[in-house]
Parts: structure tokens; C-alpha cells; sequence
């Protein structure tokens, strides 16, 4: 039986002030994570054997090494944020897709088979209204950790979700 739980939150943005930056850098500006996320305090792109490469611009099938705080800081954070040791934790992902066109990434956890973890991470933005960029961000679990990760975590994630939305709308708007 799968289990799917997720978490969205939109946040809204000017498209007129936002047109001068490119959307999918900064959603997709891993190295500028530190500075402004605090949810996710590192994402680091590396290669089949998780050595770090030079080049940090996401691809299809490479892997990431994420460290997150679940519970999310409180903001705003920067780089020299340092994190709360008891709600670090780090996990091991495969990028599965990275759309330009469409303003899409995802990634999948490779840490535990799928018969026991499914669970893949989407984040997305979208025009709306003609003039809005939505953001979404979306992670959907299944098997049966996919249950334990539900009941322990489910609040603590959307915490998480919610305070990356806020500080990804931030981040934007200060980039024009």
C-alpha cells in the first residue's frame, strides 16, 4: 500500500519585479542555500560515489547530499547560521528530473530501497494570473517508513516547507 502525504505552500511574486531574475537560478542556486534557506542549510551536487563536483548546476542523475533542519531555523538565517544539532539530519538523493523550460526539479531519496521509502521531492514555480510566479514544493512518501516518517515528521516538514516558501520570496525579491 503507498502512502502519499505532501507538502505545498504558493507564495506570491511580482512577475515584473521578478522578471530580471532568472527564476530557475534561484531556485536552483544550491550553493546560495546557506544564505537564505532554513529548511534546507546545505544541498550539494556530487557524483555517483557522493565526491562533490566543481560544478554545482544540477543534472539529471547526479546525486545530492542534503542537510536539512527538521524543524526548520528560525528566520532569517545566513550562512553563518549555525545549525541546531538535534534537528540536523541528511539524506541522499538522485536528481531525477530539471526542467529549464518549465521552471522544474526534482530529486528521489536513494538512502533505503523503494519497497521501504518512496519518497521524491518536487519543486516547482508557475505563472499565474498573468503576473504572480507560484511556488510549490511538493514531497510525496510512500511504503512502510513512508508511514514512520508521517507520523513523526509530517508537522515538522511542513514547518520546513512552509518557512523555505517564505524565505525563497524573500530571497527573490532581494535579488532585483
Amino acid at each position: 500500500m503507498k502512502q502519499s502525504h505532501s507538502h505545498r505552500r504558493p507564495i506570491y511574486l511580482l512577475r515584473n519585479r521578478v522578471s530580471s531574475v532568472p527564476k530557475q537560478s534561484a531556485l536552483l542556486d544550491f550553493p546560495a542555500y546557506p544564505e537564505w534557506n532554513p529548511f534546507v542549510r546545505s544541498q550539494v551536487v556530487a557524483n555517483a560515489f557522493w565526491v562533490p563536483l566543481t560544478n554545482q548546476t544540477p543534472q539529471e542523475n547526479l546525486r545530492l547530499v542534503i542537510q536539512a533542519q527538521i524543524l526548520p531555523l528560525p528566520t532569517p538565517v545566513d550562512a553563518n547560521t549555525p545549525p541546531n544539532l538535534l534537528n540536523n539530519q541528511i539524506s541522499f538523493e538522485n536528481i531525477t528530473a530539471i526542467d529549464e523550460v518549465n521552471y522544474r526539479a526534482a530529486w528521489k531519496q536513494i538512502m533505503l530501497p523503494d519497497p521501504l521509502l518512496s519518497a521524491e521531492r518536487w519543486q516547482a514555480l508557475s505563472t499565474v494570473d498573468g503576473d504572480k510566479t507560484y511556488y510549490e514544493s511538493r514531497e510525496v512518501f510512500g511504503g512502510p517508513v513512508g508511514y514512520v516518517v508521517d507520523a513523526l515528521y509530517q508537522q515538522s516538514l511542513q514547518e520546513g516547507f512552509d518557512g523555505q516558501a517564505a524565505a525563497f520570496k524573500g530571497r527573490v525579491e532581494s535579488l532585483v
